[in-house]
């Protein structure tokens, strides 16, 4: 059956992206050279001082070449970004209540302007286009509240979808809201920053890699009843 199902193969692609993001950026902090925004002299990458575009740099903040990082850093990102996107638009299918199939369709196209934002900082460098990846940072991480949001209304409304993925998406959009607040209220605490954003980005890949699996398993069940 998944052979023939072009939707299915989005969902195990996107569990995919997310894996190998969570561990080539784990890989990339390990080839970094070295720097962070407060001590340009430090070795190696700093878990609560440096942060997850220092690893896309083409220099390092000490002055050191970072190609190994930054190719790491780029592919991991840019392929996640781009395996969201099919995913995002077969996802509204899953749906079968119209209000939720609305909401899904919603929050789907604000995700895939999301993922095409997460692309672009990919490929910016900060260090060689500061303005321009610092923008789409901005982008991204404002419009992925939305997203969850709306995708956690959409799955609540949808009784046959099991409340457990929802209630992740619930953890997920409280983490990114808290995230909000932190770096608004505390800008200038550069460690809370460093981590927080670590938490933030790594919990959207274990969020969508979790409800990737589950629409994987709702749509396999539902199969032998659409082919019949």
């Amino acid at each position: 059956m998944l052979g023939y199902d072009w939707r299915q193969w989005t969902r195990i692609l996107t569990i995919i992206g997310t894996v190998q993001y969570v561990l080539l950026t784990i890989l990339a902090m390990f080839f970094y050279p070295g720097g962070t925004a407060g001590n340009h002299n430090t070795a190696g990458y700093s878990f609560t001082e440096n942060f997850f575009s220092d690893l896309g740099r083409t220099l390092a903040l000490n002055g050191d070449v970072n190609t190994i990082s930054m190719s790491l850093f780029t592919f991991a990102l840019s392929v996640s970004s781009f395996l969201f996107i099919p995913y995002l638009i077969t996802l509204p299918g899953v749906f079968t209540k119209r209000d939720a199939k609305i909401i899904c369709y919603i929050s789907s196209i604000i995700g895939i302007f999301t993922a095409i934002c997460f692309a672009g900082i990919a490929f910016l460098p900060w260090d060689l286009y500061y303005f321009e990846h610092l923008g789409l940072v901005g982008l991204a991480f404002l419009f992925i509240v939305p997203e969850a949001l709306l995708l956690t209304i959409a799955m609540f409304i949808e009784k046959r979808i099991p409340r457990l993925y929802a209630v992740v998406f619930v953890v997920f959009t409280i983490i990114l809201l808290a995230y909000f607040m932190i770096y608004s209220s505390m800008a200038e605490d550069l460690v809370l920053q460093a981590v927080a954003q670590k938490i933030v980005v790594y919990s959207i890949n274990i969020s969508f890699a979790i409800q990737a699996y589950g629409v994987f398993r709702i749509s396999q069940r539902q199969t032998p009843q659409t082919t019949a």
